[in-house]
C-alpha cells in the first residue's frame, strides 16, 4: 500500500530512521511533487475562470520558491507587460494613451476591458495601475462597494473619472520592481472576470 505524502513527510523528518528509509521518502515525494505540478500546469488554460484562476495562484508560490536565491529580477518593460497578456482569440492589447488595453473575450460572447497604466506612489515610485470599468458610481453600488472592499485582497473598488463620467471601478496597484508577466496576467484576467460579472449585474450591458 503507498504511504501518504503525511507518512513519506514524517520519514524525511524523522532523523533515527536510517538513510535508506529517508533516501527513499525525498524520492517518493519528488514523484509526487512532478505528478502535482504536472497536472496544475496542464490545466493553466482550463476553461473554467475559477479553476484556472485557483491554478495560478497555487503556482504562484512556487515560482517564488524556485527562484534563484540572491539574483535580481527583471525589471520588465510596460510594454512587455503587456504584451505578456496577449493571446490569439482570448486576449488582445491595444495601446491606450501612455499605457495598454486588453480586451478579454469571456463567456456566452461578453468581453470586457482591463487598463494598464503606467503610475506613481505618493512617495514617487512607479507604479503599475491595473483597472477595469464596472459601471455608473451610484450611491447605492457605493456603499455595497466599500463592504465587498473587505474581502478583496489584490485590488479594491474606487471611483474613476473616464471618459469626463465617475465610473466604479477595481483598481490594482502594483510596484514597478515587483511586476512580472504572470502577475500582470493574472490580474487581467481576474479584474476582467470580476469587472464583468459587476457590469452585467449594474446594466446588463456589455460595453466596458
Amino acid at each position: 500500500m503507498a504511504k501518504s505524502i503525511q507518512e513519506l513527510i514524517q520519514e524525511l523528518n524523522d532523523k533515527t530512521a536510517g538513510w535508506a528509509t529517508r533516501r527513499d521518502a525525498v524520492e517518493t515525494l519528488g514523484k509526487y511533487a512532478h505528478r502535482l505540478v504536472t497536472e496544475l500546469l496542464n490545466h493553466q488554460q482550463e476553461e473554467d475562470m475559477d479553476v484556472q484562476m485557483e491554478v495560478e495562484r497555487s503556482l504562484q508560490p512556487l515560482h517564488v520558491l524556485l527562484e534563484t536565491p540572491g539574483k535580481t529580477q527583471k525589471q520588465y518593460t510596460l510594454r512587455e507587460l503587456a504584451l505578456a497578456c496577449e493571446r490569439h482569440g482570448h486576449r488582445t492589447v491595444d495601446t491606450y494613451k501612455t499605457g495598454f488595453v486588453v480586451t478579454v473575450k469571456l463567456e456566452e460572447g461578453r468581453s470586457h476591458r482591463v487598463y494598464i497604466m503606467p503610475n506613481k506612489s505618493t512617495e514617487s515610485k512607479k507604479i503599475i495601475r491595473l483597472f477595469t470599468l464596472c459601471g455608473e458610481a451610484s450611491p447605492e453600488m457605493l456603499s455595497w462597494a466599500l463592504k465587498a472592499n473587505a474581502k478583496l485582497t489584490h485590488a479594491a473598488f474606487s471611483i474613476l473619472t473616464f471618459d469626463d463620467e465617475e465610473q466604479l471601478a477595481i483598481i490594482n496597484n502594483i510596484l514597478k520592481e515587483d511586476a512580472t508577466p504572470a502577475l500582470i496576467k493574472r490580474g487581467v484576467k481576474e479584474m476582467a472576470f470580476y469587472g464583468d460579472w459587476l457590469e452585467e449585474k449594474l446594466s446588463d450591458r456589455d460595453i466596458l
